[in-house]
Parts: C-alpha cells; structure tokens; sequence
C-alpha cells in the first residue's frame, strides 16, 4: 500500500513478467490492478491513469485472456477507467476491438451496456436509451446497471417523473 512497493512491483512485472506462467502472470496482475482501482476509488486519480496504462498494457500482451477470451469483469473494469478519465474515443474502439473476445453468454449484452454508458458519458442519450432497450434484463447484474443508467438519463433530460417513478420501481 505504499508508494515504493507499487513502483518497485511495476518495475519487475516489467522486467520478468515474460517468465511466469499466464496464470501466474493474470494473478499477479490481476492483484496490481486491483490495488490501482482501490487507490482510483478513493479519488487519487494519478492511479487512474496508471490503472488505464496498465490495462492498455495488459490487452496488448493477452495476460488478460484465458483462452482467448477476455472476461467480462475486465471488459466492464477497462471501458469503465476509459469512461472516468473520459477517454471516450479509445473506448469506443476498445469496446468494438473486445467485443468478439467476450464470452458468447456475456457479449451482446455486455457490449450495448457498455455501449449504453459511453453514449451517456458523451451525453448521446437517446442512443444510449436504444442500446438499454436491446438487453436482455435475465441477468440481475445487467438490470440494474441499465436501471442506474436509466436513472441517470432521467435526471439529465430533467424527465423527473420518469426518474422518481422509475426510483420508486427499485
């Protein structure tokens, strides 16, 4: 948790991550970027940055995939760090370069969520209503991620009674 030990891993991961079996890698990885999305959550955006770096890093190496598949935590984790730092452009590219990457069970709706928060982000409401209404809401997951996005949308079109009646549905 301190700034030395941070550097010091980033460092070897660097200089020895061509050593480690893919699993050894993806853990090892997968324990950094979690430390960066903790340190991101807490406001420190100069880890923000580092976490995007890294996941830009880690898509070029395929670390993050298994099987050729890239999982659907990480998909939503990266477009999600492109979102906050409003890197919209290289998001909306990623989004479409990953999407055939994802599993079957996960991609179409995984993809127009995504999809959905980009278009909100960059204030392209009535396009993000049309990428909400193509999910299938059978996992609890995805309804409530379009509810939230839905809910946010209301509130910036000032549809207030669609917002508290959508609210009151929760």
């Amino acid at each position: 948790n301190e700034e030395a030990h941070y550097k010091k891993i980033i460092a070897l991961l660097e200089k020895f991550a061509g050593r480690f079996k893919p699993a050894e890698a993806y853990y090892l990885y997968t324990l950094l970027t979690n430390f960066l999305n903790l340190k991101s959550h807490r406001g420190e955006i100069k880890y923000t940055k580092d976490l995007l770096k890294l996941y830009k890093h880690l898509l070029s190496t395929k670390f993050f995939f298994k099987k050729n598949i890239l999982g659907h935590i990480d998909y939503h984790n990266i477009a999600d760090t492109a979102f906050y730092l409003k890197e919209f452009s290289w998001a909306r590219d990623f989004l479409f370069k990953y999407k055939n990457k994802l599993e079957p069970v996960y991609k179409d709706n995984l993809f127009n969520l995504e999809l959905a928060w980009l278009n909100f982000h960059t204030k392209q409401y009535q396009k993000s209503l049309k990428n909400l209404s193509i999910i299938e809401l059978n996992d609890y997951n995805f309804y409530l991620d379009s509810r939230r996005i839905l809910t946010k949308i209301y509130y910036e079109t000032d549809e207030v009674d669609g917002m508290f009646s959508l609210l009151d549905s929760f």
